[in-house]
């Protein structure tokens, strides 16, 4: 960041408080009409414990969750070599399953959730133009082993002729295509054109593959996604989530969740993410 910019960050966030991360305030957002976010629980496996030598879902967490179809899928990421996109929150994923015949493109925005006061976080996200009345992003609760979060995602899709099945574009064409479906918000978050900039020094994080298992758990739609990492900490990562637009029964169910997980000796107690995995953090 320049110094004009530096400078003028510094004054902004010396008249405002309201927001917890650094970035520009944009008080004209205010409109006290939060979002209403949904809840998705998620938790991270033991891949030597539910895992064949082969990679593929053991039996027995299969019977767990009444795992009834599959399919594979590809994702990467989008960010600069510091992880600056995700420095100030944001995500940039590019994913396609093998029934998609299009690609799928996601902007996340992330908001952080101290001690369950998610209304302080949907206050944040409000000031920043994330409200009741936005179209485009779908509020949500990432609700963790330990931690939430708070997020608002736009999903697009795109096509390119060149890129067939499950394979992904290269770090040009993704760049090119993230930019093309740029969401004004990110674009114009710290200044207008900040987001492209990034994008235009970024690297890719990936391609992983891996495998979604869907199933029935305690009544809930479950899904199991298992990744080939690959990398110097993991060959496999796992992940188990369930959503739900309540917030006893997302309570309620992801204490059973960890129990059912614990008593198999599956859950891993760690609010490491699958995306944080990915990007290195």
């Amino acid at each position: 960041m320049n110094k004009f910019l530096k400078s003028f960050s510094v004054m902004a966030l010396s008249i405002s408080t309201i927001t917890s991360t650094f970035c520009f305030p944009v008080t004209t957002y205010a409109s006290d009409n939060l979002a209403t976010p949904n809840y998705e629980v998620k938790l991270m496996m033991d891949t030597s414990k539910i895992l064949g030598s082969n990679g593929n879902l053991s039996s027995d967490a299969k019977t767990t969750f009444d795992i009834s179809s599959s399919e594979h899928m590809k994702v990467q990421y989008l960010d600069t070599g510091a992880l600056d996109l995700n420095n100030q929150g944001w995500i940039v994923r590019i994913r396609k399953f093998d029934s998609d015949d299009n690609t799928g493109i996601t902007y996340k925005k992330r908001y952080s959730i101290s001690n369950g006061d998610v209304t302080s976080a949907l206050k944040t996200a409000d000031n920043d133009g994330f409200d009741a009345n936005e179209n485009n992003y779908s509020a949500q609760v990432d609700w963790g082993y330990g931690t939430q979060t708070l997020s608002f995602s736009d999903n697009k899709i795109f096509s390119l002729d060149n890129y067939t099945g499950i394979n992904l574009p290269n770090k040009k064409d993704s760049i090119n295509e993230a930019i093309d479906n740029l969401p004004g918000k990110l674009n114009k978050y710290l200044y207008n054109g900040w987001a492209e900039n990034e994008l235009n020094n970024s690297i890719l994080y990936g391609p992983y593959s891996g495998t979604r298992y869907i199933g029935t758990w305690n009544g809930l739609k479950v899904e199991l996604e298992v990744y080939n990492i690959n990398n110097d900490n993991y060959n496999y990562i796992a992940e188990i989530s369930f959503k739900t637009d309540d917030y006893k029964e997302a309570s309620s169910e992801r204490q059973n969740l960890i129990n059912t997980l614990s008593i198999n000796n599956w859950l891993i107690k760690s609010d490491e993410s699958k995306t944080g995995i990915m990007l290195g953090e």
